[in-house]
Order: structure tokens, then sequence, then C-alpha cells
């Protein structure tokens, strides 16, 4: 409770990554968190304004408000399978203590997550995945695709860079598990034949 109302829109939105892609189902509370109301009643852990005594008039055009980014992240839901899964994470190794990062697979589809878990600090450090656990090819570059922020990405080992900022607190990587190389990526050719 403490790290949303201390931690305003960065927390949120980890947090609601965290939730949204750890389980297969997830719950929030509502407005007040789609709008960050995290102010919090005097000397109690509630917000103060809960709405548990009340009916509150919201505004669902508010620009500030966290709907773009959760309808966001629930169409990356809905779009991968692996997500919709509970029993099927699997954590992973980051060389900084404040990025969590985790996978979850089904068949062909592969989403890697990281999660920045400090709301005021930019934190970068590198992930480690056990290619040969997760079928990825562990000597050949493989298309990586951040799905929160539509950016694309060739990696190639077991060690990535990553750099994560409270207004952008996480990546949602699907990874293809098919090797390629610079020429068979998706903008390589968009490039080349431009």
């Amino acid at each position: 409770h403490d790290e949303l109302v201390q931690g305003g829109r960065p927390a949120h939105k980890a947090r609601f990554v965290l939730a949204a892609t750890m389980s297969s189902a997830y719950g929030v509370y509502g407005p007040p968190f789609e709008h960050v109301d995290n102010r919090q009643r005097e000397a109690k852990e509630e917000y103060a304004h809960n709405e548990k005594y009340q009916i509150r008039t919201w505004d669902w055009n508010d620009p500030t408000s966290l709907q773009p980014f959760m309808a966001r992240v629930n169409r990356i839901r809905d779009d991968n399978p692996a997500l919709q899964r509970m029993r099927n994470i699997r954590f992973h190794e980051t060389k900084d203590p404040k990025l969590i990062a985790y996978s979850k697979a089904t068949g062909d589809n592969l989403v890697v997550v990281v999660v920045n878990l400090d709301a005021h600090n930019a934190r970068e450090g590198q992930l480690v995945l056990p290619n040969d656990d997760l079928d990825l090819p562990s000597d050949t570059a493989f298309p990586v695709h951040d799905l929160l922020n539509d950016a694309r990405y060739t990696w190639r080992g077991t060690h990535h860079y990553l750099h994560l900022t409270p207004e952008a607190p996480a990546h949602i990587f699907r990874i293809d598990r098919a090797p390629t190389d610079e020429t068979t990526h998706s903008v390589y050719n968009q490039l080349v034949h431009a």
C-alpha cells in the first residue's frame, strides 16, 4: 500500500504490469487505481477517498488516466496465450535487484516481462536468459518485440542490457524462437526495399 501511495503513477503502472502478466486472473480497485488517486487517509492504511461510503463521479476522458496503458496491457494479454496461463511462470536473473524478470511460455508463444520496482529512479542492468531452457538459439540472433512500446530488437546470446525509467517501468517482450540474421528481420526488409 505504501508503495502505491508514495510511488504515484510509476508504481501504479509497474504494479499493474506485474498483476496482469504474472497471473491469468487479476483485479484492480477500479477508478481510483486507473486515475492514480493515491491520497492516503491520515493515520490509516487506506485511501482517503476510497468510495466506501460515497459514490464518486469520474472523468473518463482524463488525459492522466492509466486507462490507455491498462487497455494496451490487456490487449497484449489477449494476444499472447502464454499470459493466459497460471502455472507457467519462470523467474530470471537480472543484474539489478530492483529489476524483476520472468517469462511465460506456451507452445510457440514466449513472453518475457521485466519490471522496474523502483518508482523513483531509472534502473539498468542485464537480463540473463537460460537460452537452452527457453528453446532460444545460443549462437545466432533472434527477434524480440517489445509489445508495450512497439520497439523491435535483435538479440544474440544470453545477456541483454535493459534500461527502465519510472515513466516507462516495464518491458513486455515477445520473443520469436526461430533463429534469424539481420537480413531476415522485418525492419531490414522495410529499410532495404524502401
